[in-house]
Order: C-alpha cells, then structure tokens, then sequence
C-alpha cells in the first residue's frame, strides 16, 4: 500500500511572469500622438501642422501595421467559445459605448442637414457598416479588424506557425484582390477589406515574436527597408486597405517594406534602457492607449462644435484650445474611466492594476 508521503501528486509550476513590455509601450505612445495628430487635421489645415504631420507619416507610414503586428506578438491557443466574449468585453464593448458617445456629441449638428429623423437613421446605419465604425468616431475601425483577426487566431488556428504562415499569406491575397477593386455599397466604399491587410500584420506579428530582437534578423530587416524605399516609398492608408496606392506593385511593396520598418524600430526600442522607458510619459501614454484612442476623436469633436461659435478666434488658436483641452483631459479620462467604468475600456473590474492588456492598442 502506497502510503500518504509517497502519494502521487501532480507538479505546479509558478504562473508565468506577465511583466509588461516597455519597449512597446514606449512605441504605443508614440504611435498614439501621431494619430492624434493626424486627426486633428481633419479639423484644422495649418501650415506647421500640416508639416509636422507629413514628417511624422514618412517616418511612422507603419503606424496602424504596428498595432496589429504588436497584437499578434500575444496569440494564445485558446478555443472560440472562450475568445469570442473575451474579445467581445475588450473590442466591441468599447466600440459601442464610445461609438455611441460620439454620434450623441455629433447628432445636433448634423440632424437638421436631413429632411427627416428617417433620413439621418439611414445615413447613420450606412455610414456605420461601410466605415466599420459610427459617425464622429472613426478610428473605431480599428477595434472591428482587430476582433475579426481574435476570432480568425482561434479558428485557423494561428498559435501554430504552419497556420500562421498560411494565414499571413491568404490575408495578403485577399487584401490585394480587394484592393484591385474596391467594394462598394450605397456609393459609399466599404473599409472591411483593411481585416485582410490586419491578419497579414496580425499573423507576421506572431511569426515574429522572438525572431524580430535578434541583431542578423533586425540588421536584415533594415536593408530590406532601405532597398524597398529605394524601389517605392508611398505610404497606404490602412484603413482604406491602401486606397493611397493605385499601382498593385506598388501596394504590394509596401507589405514587406513596413514589416521590415516594425522590426527594425521594436529591435531598437528593445535596446533603449528600461529606466528610461518606465519613466517615459510616452510609455504611461502606451500602456493606456486604448482610452486615448476611443475617447480622442469625441473630445476634438466636441471641441470643434464649440468653437464653431468662437469666430473671432483665429484657427491657429482654436488648434491651440483644441489640443490643450485634449492633453489635459485624456489622461484624466483614462484614470476616471479605469477607476469607475474599466469595462468601458475592455478592462476587467476585478483586475488589481486597472491598464489595457499588452495586446491591446
């Protein structure tokens, strides 16, 4: 008889440490102001704003590419009936509620251009299923293509790199023959062919998850880079599934040419010391970003409504007022939003550190 000390029990392993990435916090902020940036364009035409935005996409023409590479990097095995609400809770949740927030802020303005409240509910629903996201809100597509690329990670499944391969392959297929011809509903294009150019980004991220921080691969990857600049160096919009790019070599250029910019520019914020980046407003921006990214376009839009009325203010100083009122005011609806309301964000109430998780924006 097997006595009690020598009983059979199962080995338990520590958990595994969930230490965030700083590196990629650090790169998130920086990511994030230059989307800010590139919205509050659509507000004011400003020469130096103009000029600072221009810099900023020949440099980060990689922006969106990055978020979805840098989700990617976190795929886990895990079925569909787990991910679906989990992705659910973090993706379409906040979509709604901040989707619904701004079309509120943006429903006086825009009522009485209709003949009838029938009219602008149509001219709601159109614009809400060809942009992926409601009015006043746009950059909410993003939460769209990236739960699309959950859902497509636990079906495939992506976790195994053979998939992973196939996945990114297939997803770059369909984003070029989409791209070959635009879809369209109700004269509006439809933005859904960008979940294609997503699961390309999207799957290369976890092809690449360890890969990118070795020295031959990122010293490979930037020759790779310059060599393409060389060849071709125009920027597609991702949103648009590349709608910048007419040539079809010049669009499928850009898929190698912004894959080797990401490792490049992970592999030297790798490099750049830890106590620096912790310290960084740039990280605390990063590590939060999702309410940076839901809440800004409805705060700049409320911002513009109310300086309609301001017509003795040159737009130079409505850019001013509109720029301080979102730096102050974002970092305090993060600390709000997370205190009161985290599931708002995606977040989970019970969470003992109330921030995004790292594959979040």
């Amino acid at each position: 008889m097997i006595s009690d000390a020598t009983h059979y029990s199962p080995v338990i392993y520590p958990p595994p440490c969930k230490q965030r990435n700083v590196a990629l916090d650090w790169l998130s902020g920086i990511m994030m102001i230059k989307i800010i940036i590139m919205h509050a364009i659509m507000y004011y035409s400003i020469p130096w704003l103009n000029e600072t935005a221009l810099i900023m996409d020949i440099v980060l023409f990689m922006y969106m590419p990055w978020f979805f590479f840098k989700a990617g990097m976190y795929v886990k095995a895990q079925p569909l009936r787990e991910t679906l609400p989990n992705a659910y809770s973090r993706l379409m949740v906040p979509w709604i509620i901040f989707g619904v927030l701004a079309l509120i802020i943006l429903s006086p303005v825009t009522i009485g251009t209709f003949d009838s409240i029938t009219e602008w509910s149509e001219w709601v629903f159109q614009t809400t299923v060809a942009d992926m996201a409601m009015p006043g809100n746009a950059a909410l597509w993003f939460l769209i293509s990236l739960f699309a690329c959950r859902l497509i990670a636990s079906i495939v499944p992506l976790s195994h790199m053979t998939w992973a391969y196939a996945t990114a392959i297939i997803g770059f297929i369909a984003a070029l023959l989409f791209h070959a011809k635009p879809p369209q509903l109700w004269d509006k294009l439809l933005m859904f062919p960008n979940i294609f150019m997503a699961v390309f980004f999207y799957a290369s991220g976890y092809i690449l998850h360890k890969k990118q921080y070795d020295r031959r691969v990122a010293i490979s990857a930037a020759v790779v880079f310059m060599l393409l600049t060389i060849l071709d160096s125009q920027r597609a919009d991702m949103r648009t599934n590349g709608g910048m790019i007419d040539s079809p070599i010049a669009y499928s250029l850009f898929y190698p040419r912004a894959l080797s910019a990401i490792v490049v520019i992970n592999y030297l914020a790798h490099r750049l010391p830890t106590s620096y980046l912790k310290k960084s407003i740039l990280s605390y921006i990063g590590r939060n970003s999702m309410a940076f990214y839901v809440i800004h376009m409805p705060l700049m839009l409320s911002c513009k409504i109310v300086l309609l009325h301001a017509t003795d203010l040159s737009s130079s100083t409505q850019l001013i007022i509109m720029l301080a009122t979102v730096t102050i005011s974002l970092p305090v609806a993060d600390i709000l939003l997370r205190r009161y309301c985290p599931e708002a964000l995606g977040l989970k109430r019970d969470r003992k550190s109330m921030t995004a998780p790292d594959e979040l924006p």
